[in-house]
């Protein structure tokens, strides 16, 4: 191999950095964004590549509104229950029983606001444990047309799965005869006891529920060109780019709101507007460093029975009061870099890259003409939920090319496979899952 100098590899290094990694419907506060690394792009007509992966993740933990390790459900930080029916009109099924433990808490509440005593902030506060998991399986088509054009098709399809969820109270324990404002309070130990059955009276599902979904995430159609461009005054071997854009078709399922912990596998029903350059720097011919620069700009749209706070200390994901909100979802980037040995033993490549991924956060306001009664815009959205996220990953991925050997050079297709693995180790408002997986690719070029 011939290495660059090493002022020449620096400077390549803060030039790398400054780009934005860009995934389609690939990033997300539940899981890392799978790291789409490309060869050095072939720009003959009609040339097909097909690539299609599957990845798996779990976890127990997420990182909270600090960064912090936290459990897998409190990524926004406790739920505060005791503010939980603040302002919340009460259903018309509510039973007697339900409604005195109801009572009891606000009157403690109320109570607990005016002491507001300092060694008992986490008065009514929990958190939600359990083991969440994720899987996709992901198609991508890209097709060569004339003049370095082309089109790209990209249909995730994913599976999330809840376990079942342990409440764990955050409320001071009692000690000796002080039992106000704490785990033995009766007041809150009532409600905190038959806390799914005021769920379902609100008409929520209990949040002990296991739930599994599978279904297609959001698909991209884009449409770009690529080429490659004299070297940059002679700094690398070659430097490759494309440019592409188009659209994010919301074939994803949305977030069901009956369901307190139900999360979406597209971006619930926006449109999207992805913009993406790529680009490649030759280190050397088996050695080169590719980066990424994208946003993904979405529509806004009006929502029906979304889950509002009512309150201002009401946090987390368990809220009783839904209404009709119009949401502004918050533009996704992401920033990364990698380094590639390409084909240097036979078709053997390896991967070692970086990616920080963020989205800005999401604002919503009630429409003109609906009920303000309960709640505003402003309460609403201070909401954990709304706020922004980012996630840093570490992505490392093995492939062998076929092609490389006779048997498949007389053939118009060449095969491929690949492993990966991509490791999240920091972040705000993330799931912490790990995926693991595998992928198989193929080039053809069509007879036209």
């Amino acid at each position: 191999m011939n290495f660059l100098p090493k002022k020449r590899l620096f400077l390549l290094f803060l030039l790398t950095n400054t780009f934005r990694l860009f995934s389609i419907d690939n990033s997300h506060f539940y899981k890392p964004p799978y790291f789409h690394a490309t060869k050095s792009w072939e720009t003959k007509n009609w040339l097909a590549v097909f690539d299609a992966h599957y990845a798996y993740g779990s976890t127990n933990h997420s990182r909270d509104n600090r960064g912090h390790q936290a459990e897998a459900f409190d990524l926004y930080g406790n739920q505060n229950i005791l503010y939980l029916t603040a302002n919340v009109p009460r259903p018309t099924n509510l039973s007697a029983a339900l409604t005195g433990y109801i009572d009891a808490l606000e009157t403690t509440r109320a109570a607990f606001t005016a002491a507001n005593p300092a060694d008992k902030q986490l008065f009514g506060q929990v958190g939600f444990s359990g083991k969440f998991d994720v899987s996709e399986f992901v198609l991508n088509y890209r097709q060569n047309l004339i003049y370095n054009f082309f089109t790209e098709l990209n249909v995730p399809i994913r599976t999330i799965k809840s376990g079942r969820r342990t409440l764990c109270d955050r409320t001071p324990v009692g000690s000796g005869s002080d039992q106000n404002y704490t785990q033995q309070d009766v007041s809150w130990t009532n409600f905190r006891n038959n806390l799914p059955d005021i769920l379902r009276a609100y008409g929520l599902d209990q949040y002990t529920r296991r739930s599994k979904s599978t279904n297609l995430g959001d698909t991209a159609l884009l449409l770009g060109r690529q080429g490659r461009i004299p070297s940059l005054v002679n700094l690398f071997e070659y430097f490759d780019l494309a440019i592409k854009a188009g659209i994010l078709a919301p074939t994803g399922t949305n977030r069901k709101y009956q369901q307190p912990f139900s999360i979406e596998t597209g971006y619930n029903g926006h449109w999207g507007f992805p913009v993406r350059v790529d680009a490649i720097f030759g280190l050397s011919k088996d050695m080169y460093i590719g980066t990424y620069l994208g946003l993904l700009f979405f529509s806004s749209r009006t929502l029906d029975s979304f889950p509002a706070r009512t309150h201002e200390s009401q946090n987390g994901f368990i809220k009783l009061y839904r209404t009709t909100i119009h949401e502004k979802k918050g533009t996704i980037f992401d920033v990364g870099s990698y380094l590639k040995l390409d084909h240097f033993i036979k078709g053997l490549s390896m991967l070692l890259g970086y990616s920080y991924s963020h989205q800005s956060r999401d604002s919503v306001s009630i429409p003109k003409g609906c009920d303000y009664t309960h709640t505003n815009n402003v309460i609403i959205n201070n909401d954990c939920r709304l706020k922004n996220w980012r996630m840093h990953v570490i992505h490392a991925l093995a492939e062998y090319d076929f092609g490389v050997h006779d048997i498949c050079k007389k053939r118009l297709w060449q095969p491929r496979i690949s492993i990966f693995y991509d490791y999240p180790f920091s972040g705000k408002r993330v799931m912490m899952s790990s995926l693991v997986g595998g992928g198989v690719g193929c080039d053809v070029t069509w007879g036209f």
